[in-house]
């Protein structure tokens, strides 16, 4: 569980520094805003990757818990599918951008996904340690 929070940190910290990128206004260089340009979306691509890391993580943890329910464990992974599919809808419109607006756009919604979901981690975190304590408890009744 802490080790989610701490990720969780880490990604809205990262996230939040993609307006920083765009932070200082120059003298019109294309060559420096085309450069800066390649810099965000490259960042943000890395940012969507570590992501999708993450949901892969809990989603793995979901489905090796032999404490949670097939039909919880299939509504959670459905959730988290769902939210790896956003996110390379998301990749896709980054390598696609070619204004600072549509990076910084992209960067919204990779924010907002993020805020939506670290809620549901959590949640999902703690009914997989839930599920192991309760199994625990099960298993010294049986003994």
């Amino acid at each position: 569980m802490k080790k989610i929070i701490a990720i969780a940190l880490f990604v809205m910290f990262i996230i939040s520094l993609v307006p920083l990128a765009f932070a200082e206004e120059g003298t019109g260089d294309r060559i420096r805003d085309k450069t800066r340009l390649e810099h965000a979306k490259n960042y943000l691509l890395r940012i969507a990757d570590t992501l999708i890391n993450h949901f892969e993580k809990i989603k793995a943890i979901v489905q090796e818990s032999s404490e949670i329910s097939d039909d919880m464990k299939a509504r959670i992974v459905a959730k988290i599918d769902a939210q790896i599919a956003e996110i390379n809808i998301i990749k896709a419109e980054i390598e696609a951008a070619t204004t600072k607006e549509q990076i910084k756009d992209a960067a919204k919604k990779l924010r907002d996904i993020w805020d939506r979901f670290k809620h549901i981690a959590r949640l999902h975190a703690g009914r997989v340690v839930s599920a192991r304590v309760e199994g625990l408890v099960n298993e010294g009744i049986v003994q």
